[in-house]
């Protein structure tokens, strides 16, 4: 199967401050003991693979509360919702503003909804016998289809989780798309009109190369939790007006409708790993002498969006956003004198279990 990198995100740039000689050393340990590191990693990396719980409910879709006989039935699959309707008054169902698909081998062919013959085209399941399906664009107009799914337990906050998914696009439509978003939200979600209007993407694939409608393409990225998630919704969250959202004349396809229709299936969420904790060094020694003359951060720097640091009257001397900490001890050129200051810390993710890290004393000394 086709499978594609994680979304790219944006390099962090070069450390103003280097190891010199005990880098190089470092490097060397390295290569003279890359055997033996390999091998632990792989020993490593093997039995972490194992065990892994997928937390999304139902995440290759082959449990049903009925079987599909018809087209706009998402909910028919056991823990997958439509998060837009266009009005709703209980016990009447709701009435839907965009209606996503469910498609099982259960279903007839007159159905429109059969894998692998369905309105849509012949496609199989990337494994066993259901997958869902959306609508991700149209050419014209700002139509768009989501699904939300559900997870079988709260993330937990500062733990970074893999999300994994493979999609394929459908035979008819003649267009593709270039997006594909992600909202991680703790409650489940209806709108009474489409997503995008509401909803910002934690995470958006803006990247997609999608125009092969046999195999499945891999989608798959990191996800670092804020606490208390138990759904995701999954779509386009880019208006139509946006030039690069479609990709129009696709040759292999014939153009039906002017839309780009996405298959899902084998949706996967695990636990990873947690997210250090910030840490800052509580002196540091800028005299010139290549030993710790920059106060840099010991572990975390990718968690801040603002750091600043300000001396006893409150005068801010040094600040830093984008995650590039350095200082040099100076603020406008000139060196500042010894002493205790202290710092701050915006962080881009809060968290009030950790609200100790954003703030804290250094000690200068020259």
């Amino acid at each position: 199967m086709d499978e594609t990198n994680t979304p790219t995100h944006a390099k962090l740039p070069e450390r103003c401050c280097f190891c010199g000689e005990k880098e190089t050393n470092f490097i060397q340990f390295l290569t003279l003991n890359h055997t033996l590191l390999y091998c632990l990693l792989f020993l490593f990396t093997s039995d972490y693979s194992f065990g892994q719980q997928n937390l999304i409910l139902n995440g290759d879709f082959e449990e049903y509360w009925e079987c599909p006989d018809d087209l706009t039935q998402i909910e028919k699959c056991k823990n997958v919702y439509n998060p837009c309707y266009h009005s709703w008054s209980p016990p009447n169902p709701p009435v839907w503003s965009s209606t996503s698909d469910y498609f099982n081998t259960c279903a007839s062919i007159v159905s429109q909804v059969n894998v692998p013959s369905s309105v849509f085209g012949y496609q199989n399941a990337y494994s066993g016998n259901g997958y869902l399906g959306l609508s991700n664009c149209e050419e014209s107009g700002n139509y768009k289809e989501y699904v939300q799914l559900s997870f079988t337990d709260s993330l937990l906050p500062f733990s970074i989780y893999q999300f994994s998914l493979y999609l394929n696009l459908a035979d008819v439509g003649g267009n593709t798309s270039k997006h594909l978003g992600f909202v991680f939200t703790d409650k489940l979600v209806y709108y009474n009109n489409y997503v995008s209007e509401f909803l910002t993407p934690d995470v958006s694939i803006d990247t997609l190369q999608l125009t092969d409608t046999t195999e499945w393409k891999k989608i798959n990225f990191e996800y670092a939790a804020r606490g208390g998630e138990k759904y995701v919704i999954i779509g386009n969250f880019h208006s139509n007006s946006a030039v690069d959202n479609v990709f129009n004349n696709v040759d292999s396809l014939p153009n039906i409708g002017g839309f780009a229709y996405f298959y899902i299936d084998s949706a996967s969420l695990v636990y990873l790993r947690d997210v250090p904790p910030i840490q800052v060094p509580n002196v540091f020694t800028p005299n010139g002498d290549g030993d710790n003359d920059y106060l840099t951060l010991i572990e975390g720097e990718d968690q801040i969006d603002e750091f600043t640091v300000l001396n006893r009257w409150g005068n801010q001397v040094y600040y830093s956003k984008n995650n590039l900490i350095c200082w040099d001890g100076k603020t406008q050129n000139k060196e500042v004198s010894e002493g205790v200051y202290f710092y701050m810390i915006k962080p881009k993710v809060f968290n009030e279990k950790r609200k100790e890290q954003y703030s804290g004393m250094i000690h200068l000394i020259r």
